[in-house]
């Protein structure tokens, strides 16, 4: 992850969107090395999890938004697909915002929301992104999404869904790093985390 966030210009940090975000740990974790963080979880109870654990552990450049992971990605992809159709404006410095936003709007926000604040600047911020997505996989609409970032961060807990996702995904990226976990000692169960750099975006290792 610190090579990740180090692959970036002199004038600014990179921007991490992460899907299937859980209870917040790798939110915590790699928050220090981005810029802004927009973490995306579905079950409502982890996503207090995940506030909880980034209060505790003094992230503040991270918010949580509970929403479904293929439903944001939907929106993500038109918001994106509209940019590239038409001028875009000259963006202005993202409003701050409180953590625990809705893309349902059930919870009020001081300011303007993560998402709409993510909409704003991913049509030019696709650095990188992080998913953790259940043993099933990738959907078609978040392959399309991921296949737009630089950099892909793929936590698996099946690797024959992950072939499936890097397949689908495309040869237009090398694998940078890969690491097998057998945390399920006497089982056939793996966990695997690959690292995908786009093969023309540049990379610097420290």
């Amino acid at each position: 992850a610190r090579e990740v966030a180090s692959s970036r210009s002199a004038l600014r940090l990179p921007n991490l969107l992460e899907l299937y975000c859980g209870n917040g740990n790798h939110t915590c974790a790699l928050g220090s090395h981005f810029a802004r963080v927009l973490a995306v979880e579905i079950d409502r109870k982890l996503c207090d999890a995940a506030e909880l654990n980034l209060r505790s552990n003094g992230v503040d450049n991270a918010s949580v938004l509970c929403a479904s992971s293929g439903k944001f990605c939907k929106r993500l992809l038109r918001k994106i697909k509209q940019a590239k159709s038409q001028p875009l404006p000259t963006l202005e410095p993202a409003a701050e915002c409180t953590s625990g936003v809705t893309a349902e709007g059930t919870t009020a926000v001081a300011s303007e929301s993560a998402e709409a604040i993510w909409m704003r600047e991913a049509v030019e911020r696709t650095d990188v992104v992080l998913v953790d997505p259940p043993r099933c996989g990738l959907d078609a609409e978040t392959r399309q999404l991921v296949s737009l970032y630089d950099h892909i961060l793929y936590v698996s807990c099946n690797p024959s869904a992950l072939l499936s996702d890097l397949e689908a995904i495309g040869s237009d990226f090398v694998v940078e790093r890969l690491a097998i976990f057998d945390h399920f000692a006497y089982s056939h169960h793996l966990e695997v985390g690959v690292h995908l750099r786009r093969a023309s975006a540049k990379l610097a290792v420290t």
